[in-house]
């Protein structure tokens, strides 16, 4: 898997160094391709709500405690959450 993702990079390398015009119309297709696939993937999610199937949605936050301390630590814990660090 790890070779295969070093082929690609090194493939789409090469078409950015040899044309910049083959390489935006690389970038457009990979780009349409990731909106289809979220688009599908959002009508999958809205056809199965509107059917009434809610999955992990219908109880995810029954045992939620929403006091005002535990929203104050969750939001700064957002702030450094790629500082690799651990503040709890």
């Amino acid at each position: 898997m790890i070779y295969f993702i070093n082929d690609f990079l090194v493939t789409i390398a090469i078409i950015n160094i040899l044309s910049a015009r083959v390489a935006t119309k690389v970038q457009i297709v990979f780009t349409a391709s990731k909106i289809t696939a979220i688009s599908i993937m959002i009508g999958i999610g809205v056809y199965n709500m509107v059917r009434g199937e809610f999955g992990a949605l219908s109880g995810g936050f029954d045992k939620s405690d929403a006091g005002v301390g535990v929203i104050a630590t969750s939001f700064y814990s957002g702030l450094w959450v790629n500082e690799n660090k651990f503040y709890s």
